[in-house]
């Protein structure tokens, strides 16, 4: 007879072993990946830098140092993901620094996604694609909105 809890208690103590070679295996592959976020994470560094050297002198300047904090915390997040061997993780922080940086463009390019915010009332997404597809450089909204999700309405894309 099989005995399940003992099985288990072995394959269970064997995950360690797996995820150390899968770890070993992928670290190679998504050293390009590590690279742009470590690229990502010096910018922002360099502009957190130069705005440290002047106090916030309005609500958006300090809207934005805050955003901007956010998306450092975000991209050195994703970064020991995927040094973990674990992309899918990384890519909702990395695509919520996306959305963090979206939002500071749009809100100085639209005070009232600036005063939403700043009010504490939820800016949706579609709001910011928006005030972007709105500006002459802007990207449009299809094209924002269809970035990839790895996961929208239960399924896997």
């Amino acid at each position: 007879m099989t005995n399940w809890a003992k099985q288990a208690e072995t394959q269970y103590a064997a995950l360690v072993g797996f995820a150390d070679m899968r770890r070993r295996e992928l670290l190679p592959l998504l050293e390009p990946y590590t690279r742009v976020a470590d690229q990502y994470g010096e910018l922002v560094c360099r502009i957190v830098l130069v705005l440290g050297q002047v106090s916030p002198n309005t609500v958006l300047d300090s809207m934005t140092r805050d955003l901007a904090a956010d998306v450092f915390d975000f991209l050195n997040e994703a970064r020991a993901l995927i040094e973990k061997g674990m992309p899918h993780l990384a890519y909702a922080l990395a695509r919520r620094a996306f959305e963090s940086l979206c939002l500071v463009v749009a809100s100085n390019l639209d005070d009232a996604v600036a005063s939403k915010w700043r009010s504490g009332d939820e800016v949706k997404f579609y709001q910011v694609r928006k005030v972007l597809a709105a500006h002459p450089m802007g990207e449009s909204e299809i094209a924002i909105k269809e970035l990839p999700y790895p996961v929208k309405a239960g399924r896997a894309r």
